[in-house]
């Protein structure tokens, strides 16, 4: 996609491009992806709409970028299973920050978005994904094949064990939270996520561990 080409700009472009993305975010989130207009972002952001086009070819390029741009700005600390921290901890840790960006505004009206959009417009479902879930899939992945080294853990398929532990930390009420039926105040959800790990703990933890 042309907003995905990585092309070496001036400070001077580089910071009207940031202008657009933070002007375009701001919009998509608080008045909707089809009632905002590229002279709406333009205008925001202070700059012309052939700027806007300059930078990004069209409004879906502009959003899928947004999108990855969004996402990249989560990080959760890598898990280190050889240091002090006990495994479980460590993997509550992930799941509790997994659990944030699954309940932003951000992550939530951009999958409703991409699924309302799944038929015509794929790649804005792919882009969200590949970004986001998918990369914190990926890695947890790469912490539990860590973990499967361990002599007290049994973890064949650590892949699909990480598809299990993402699962089981957004719940049901992850589903009635994209349905707009219902949520949970902080509490719940700290205790509904370190029910989660501690029962995927006990699937692949060797017995007397």
């Amino acid at each position: 996609m042309t907003a995905n080409m990585t092309t070496k700009r001036s400070p001077r472009s580089e910071r009207k491009r940031t202008q657009i993305l933070d002007a375009a975010g701001d919009l998509f989130i608080s008045n909707g992806y089809f009632e905002t207009s590229m002279d709406d972002i333009a205008g925001q952001a202070g700059v012309s709409k052939q700027t806007v086009y300059a930078h990004f070819g069209s409004k879906d390029d502009l959003f899928t970028y947004c999108v990855e741009h969004k996402c990249a700005e989560v990080e959760l600390a890598p898990m280190n299973f050889a240091a002090d921290l006990k495994p479980q901890q460590q993997l509550l840790q992930f799941c509790l920050g997994v659990g944030d960006v699954m309940q932003s505004a951000e992550a939530l009206y951009v999958m409703r978005l991409c699924v309302s959009q799944a038929e015509t417009h794929p790649q804005l479902s792919h882009s969200f994904y590949a970004a986001g879930p998918g990369r914190l899939l990926q890695q947890l992945a790469d912490g539990l094949t860590q973990l499967a080294q361990q002599s007290d853990w049994a973890i064949p398929d650590p892949f699909a064990a990480a598809e299990q532990l993402m699962v089981l930390t957004k719940g049901m009420v992850g589903l009635r939270r994209d349905l707009g039926i219902g949520d949970e105040d902080e509490p719940q959800r700290q205790q509904r996520i370190e029910q989660a790990v501690n029962l995927f703990c006990r699937a692949y933890q060797r017995q007397g561990s």
